[in-house]
């Protein structure tokens, strides 16, 4: 299935900044973040695309952990690491959306344009949870929709030990940056940057449950590559 006119695909683990880069230069003003895998639901995409183009939000989040929202076929292990990782940077970051480390999204080109690739330390699981964070900061306005999201049905998951202190390392560095850096401000006498509470971390706004069917057709990438895997 090729992409509707003005929304292109990319993905969030190898390559993302290339992928992300093709959607953008192709001039799509929203750009769309999924899993190839089934695990998301290509059904869901016109509810998670409907609040960008109603200018109610730059980044949707198709979240597992917002009312309506759930989770099939997974282990103990996987809830507890996806709902532990999503409540941690939520408490360190000061962020609030419920769902920080799912990979569904919808970005506004002029959003997702706005953060800067190179500065960006992770290109694993924390991926997903850095940059809602950076366009958080930076004044988007987020939305979350509920999703249901079924265990992968090709393939086998990237997550490992190493991913998770990964995760847990990066969340704590990019708050102690945040707080050093607010700290020269202070000392040279600059306005400080938004603080949590501010229109920057505003509660994103959740749309009610919309039916999904699972058997729909995998969303195609313009460039005929398709999305990566979020947890």
């Amino acid at each position: 299935m090729s992409s509707p006119p003005g929304i292109r695909g990319f993905a969030s683990g190898t390559g993302r900044r290339n992928r992300a880069s093709v959607g953008i230069a192709g001039g799509a003003e929203t750009i769309i973040q999924m899993d190839a895998d089934w695990s998301h639901d290509p059904a869901a995409l016109p509810m998670l695309v409907r609040p960008i183009a109603e200018d109610r939000a730059d980044l949707v989040i198709g979240s597992r952990y917002t009312p309506g929202g759930g989770v099939v076929d997974w282990g103990v292990g996987r809830r507890v690491i996806s709902r532990g990782g999503s409540l941690f940077a939520k408490s360190v970051l000061r962020l609030k959306p419920s769902d920080l480390t799912g990979g569904f999204k919808a970005w506004r080109r002029t959003t997702l344009e706005a953060i800067p690739f190179d500065g960006v330390h992770a290109g694993g699981y924390v991926f997903q949870i850095e940059m809602t964070f950076r366009a958080s900061r930076r004044g988007a306005r987020v939305h979350e929709v509920p999703i249901t999201f079924r265990d992968r049905r090709i393939g086998q998951s990237k997550m490992s030990r190493r991913i998770v202190v990964e995760a847990l390392v990066v969340v704590v560095a990019l708050r102690a940056e945040e707080l050093a850096g607010r700290l020269v401000r202070r000392r040279r006498g600059a306005d400080p940057e938004p603080v949590p509470g501010g229109p920057s971390s505003a509660a994103p706004a959740v749309d009610p449950p919309a039916a999904q069917t699972g058997d729909a057709a995998v969303a195609q990438a313009a460039n005929g590559s398709q999305a990566p895997e979020g947890r």
